[in-house]
């Protein structure tokens, strides 16, 4: 089975290039933080820190909470891929079932594909760690140690060296890490039916009537706690500015846990309502691009989900520190923050969001290629097939959006409520200038990476692109 399992990755290389991009990213991170703590952990940085009457183990504590909330995102990120990657191989896995593979069998094939995957992602990251570690790691720790109590303030660290083990032991821990992720999913290939291969369609990837409905309940619990803490906020500690920035915080939290939860069923109400624009505007080809998005729903989730988070996650914090800063203008104190924190942890989200649903689009290119060449064989040209994918890619957009508005909206009008019971005024932030920058840059490189795809596709006559399909996809 390991020898099919290769063949499904080798066989269409440039599809799997994103996930493995996501995977080199998550352990480059990895990599660092393991660079971070293998120095500190030395005799020559030990000795600078008493030198400088430092506590050492603020510093090793620095690269244990970088590593937990990359591992965090990186288990979003690459379980949403994972989940992806087995609606991809779903028809392959049915014709092994039909040809009498065991589920077992099945799962094993699928844990080696992402074990593959995640092993050549990691080996590469780990490798460019080591440049990246000998310049940001050095530079990192001077700058926290400005920010620790005590000292002299006058911290040297000593010259960098990790030794000849760090990539080895980065290896070993973001290898690990990168398969967290697609445990779960490739699990769930068991549950393939032999008689999906004959039904021709991937809708089922083995999710449970059951776990739909749990997901449902789960969503709107989430989300009901998110709107309870409006009322309930100034008793989640702290008096004053403490209490506003934990509501709102709080509450978008909840709020996008609930986007998560939500999964396929809230990327179906945001596609129904992004597919109404083209609707209005007459736009026949438009109309088949929403059609066509709501068909392939469960497969353009895995994609959308992760950037509403993102963009929910990220807004989150803008509103605390908006609402922040408001208050300290209020009460005539200094107002201008330093957002590089909460910058720099956007950024981190929205690069792993990104890069997932780069992946997953691009998983599903040659789908997508057959799809096309099928409609062109219908009457459509290759500038209907062109404006086919701008529609397609602006719907993917605008459901991400939508989805990620509503994390805000509930912090906004917590950070409103709040501040109206604490200090007597009202500031909404919903903070729709990162929707308003987002929505463009997501439409234009969703765009780009599905006409880079269907390229090749497009020169080529439909009759082509359609013998060169392939019976198992």
């Amino acid at each position: 089975m390991r020898r099919y399992a290769i063949r499904i990755f080798a066989e269409d290389l440039v599809g799997w290039v994103p996930l493995v991009c996501v995977v080199t990213m998550t352990s480059t991170l990895v990599g660092i933080c393991v660079s971070q703590a293998v120095w500190t952990s030395g005799p020559a940085f030990a000795e600078a820190t008493r030198a400088a009457r430092l506590d050492l183990t603020g510093f090793q504590v620095v690269s244990v909470t970088i590593y937990a909330e990359v591992a965090l995102i990186a288990l979003f990120a690459l379980t949403a891929i994972g989940s992806a990657t087995v609606r991809r191989c779903h028809s392959t896995f049915a014709q092994w079932r039909l040809a009498g593979t065991t589920p077992i069998q099945v799962r094993v094939s699928a844990l080696f594909v992402a074990g593959l995957a995640s092993a050549i992602g990691s080996a590469a990251g780990s490798l460019a760690s080591l440049p990246l570690s000998s310049a940001l790691v050095p530079a990192f720790d001077a700058l926290a140690a400005e920010g620790f109590s005590g000292g002299l303030g006058s911290f040297e660290p000593p010259a960098f060296d990790v030794g000849a083990l760090a990539a080895p032991l980065a290896f070993a821990v973001s290898w690990p890490t990168c398969m967290a992720g697609a445990i779960l999913p490739a699990l769930r290939t068991g549950r393939v039916a032999p008689v999906d291969f004959l039904r021709k369609t991937g809708a089922d990837t083995g999710r449970s009537r059951a776990g739909t409905a749990a997901r449902r309940v789960l969503s709107g619990l989430l989300l009901g706690l998110s709107l309870a803490i409006l009322p309930l906020g100034a008793l989640l500690g702290g008096n004053g500015v403490e209490a506003v920035v934990n509501g709102i915080v709080s509450a978008g939290i909840l709020a996008t846990l609930a986007v998560f939860a939500a999964g396929v069923e809230g990327v179906r109400l945001a596609t129904r309502a992004a597919g109404l624009i083209p609707r209005t505007l007459g736009d026949a080809v438009g109309h088949l691009a929403a059609r066509e998005a709501i068909e392939e729903i469960e497969r353009d989730s895995h994609a959308v989900v992760p950037l509403a988070a993102a963009l929910g996650g990220g807004s989150t914090l803008l509103c605390a520190a908006r609402c922040l800063e408001e208050v300290l203008s209020r009460l005539g104190l200094p107002a201008e923050l330093n957002y590089a924190d909460v910058l720099v942890l956007f950024g981190l989200a929205a690069a792993f969001a990104l890069a997932t649903a780069l992946a997953t689009v691009a998983l599903f290119g040659g789908d997508d290629a057959r799809r096309q060449a099928l409609l062109r064989t219908l009457g459509l040209t290759r500038g209907d097939t062109v404006h086919l994918i701008a529609w397609r890619s602006l719907i993917l957009a605008l459901s991400a959006a939508l989805l990620g508005l509503m994390p805000a909206l509930v912090a906004a009008l917590a950070g409103a409520t709040l501040l109206q019971a604490v200090w007597g005024f009202v500031a909404f932030q919903p903070c729709l200038d990162v929707f308003a920058t987002a929505l463009p840059v997501l439409w234009a490189v969703l765009f780009a990476l599905q006409r880079a795809r269907l390229a090749r596709p497009l020169a080529q006559s439909p009759a082509a692109v359609l013998r060169g399909w392939r019976l198992d996809r």
